[in-house]
């Protein structure tokens, strides 16, 4: 039975990160191509603060998201970096909120697939 409850709870965590991924997903794409007021932007960022909840007890699961978060923190970086240039190069006059939600979907994205792929990829060092 133990077992059983544990393998339901995991796939209730999984379901739940891929449900926050894709919610996170939505909001970068609607403050991409809405750019909404900033009460708008204050209220989704309040609404994805408050879905947290406390960390996993599995190291390897720690291990994964934790080195998913690093490499999707250099890529939102060089992606900013390059929005940026892309932005001012071409004269685009790109709005803080759109500014931010094309970062918003970048960072969520690569944080998506990194954690794919770590986890598919077995020990992580």
């Amino acid at each position: 039975m133990n077992a059983n409850q544990n393998a339901g709870q995991l796939g209730i965590i999984k379901a739940s990160m891929w449900l926050g991924y894709l919610v996170m997903l939505g909001l970068g794409a609607v403050m991409v191509v809405y750019e909404p007021t900033d009460d708008d932007a204050t209220l989704a960022v309040l609404f994805c603060v408050v879905g947290l909840e406390k960390p996993t007890k599995d190291e390897r699961a720690r291990k994964i998201g934790t080195l998913a978060a690093t490499y999707a923190w250099f890529v939102t970086l060089v992606a900013m970096c390059f929005v940026y240039v892309w932005d001012v190069a071409w004269n685009l006059q790109l709005s803080v909120p759109r500014f931010l939600g094309i970062l918003l979907l970048v960072t969520v994205a690569s944080m998506a697939a990194l954690n794919f792929y770590f986890g598919r990829k077995g020990d992580v060092e």
